[in-house]
């Protein structure tokens, strides 16, 4: 199972897909011949609550990969180098419901890896550390960005600490990769084709990957 959060990974994805057919929000296909499923929602946690606490229960899935955007903390990255989380901070409000309190959630240290070889066999530029998850997007102030900078934090998001946490909460395997779009650290946005270049390479980096990893987790039975 694969859960997408954005619009262009989740039309590159399904256009990977064998034999795709869409059911209800979701597009059921193949890869490499191994049953996959993407989703295609809105960003935000509520869909996402709804989706990993009803489905695992009615269809067997045991492995989340979650796929989606994130913006740079850490100068050194750039539009369309991949992140693949180690953990996330709890900033959002879903996770407390969830999980004991803690500043952190992990997440499957297998998935990482197999996440992250992924993104270097695909040609992406991939960093793995870990990402703040906030809860509110428009509220990146300068302070905060400088607060997350010093507390290590590679890139800032919206959905990570939630799928994470209610991965652990559900007894699934699950991880996220990340493709950056912007930077908060430098107050960049994307403004030409150069840039928006990057970021569709770096798309199909980051759905090449992702799908390897996946179709990886269906013939173990994930």
């Amino acid at each position: 199972m694969v859960t997408l959060g954005m619009g262009l990974l989740f039309g590159k994805a399904k256009d990977r897909l064998e034999d795709p057919r869409d059911w209800g929000s979701f597009t059921l296909g193949r890869v490499g011949g191994l049953p996959l499923a993407l989703s295609h929602r809105r960003p935000g946690t509520f869909e996402l609550e709804l989706l990993l606490r009803v489905l695992p229960s009615q269809s067997g899935v045991r492995t989340v990969v979650g796929l989606g955007a994130a913006g740079a903390l850490d100068r050194r990255l750039e539009p369309g180098d991949l992140l693949v989380p180690t953990r996330a901070g709890r900033g959002e409000g879903l996770s407390r419901y969830y999980l004991p309190p803690g500043a952190t959630v992990r997440a499957e240290a297998r998935l990482v890896s197999r996440l992250k070889r992924a993104a270097g066999a695909a040609g992406a530029r991939c960093w793995s550390g870990p990402v703040f998850t906030t809860g509110a997007l428009l509220r990146e102030t300068p302070g905060r960005v400088a607060r997350w900078r010093r507390a290590g934090f590679l890139a800032v998001e919206c959905e990570a600490a939630a799928l994470l946490a209610l991965c652990r909460f559900c007894g699934l395997a699950g991880a996220v990769l990340l493709l950056i779009t912007d930077s908060p650290a430098r107050g960049f946005l994307p403004r030409d084709e150069a840039d928006w270049e990057a970021i569709r390479h770096g798309a199909d980096r980051a759905v090449d990957a992702v799908l390897s990893v996946a179709a990886e987790a269906g013939r173990g039975g994930g």
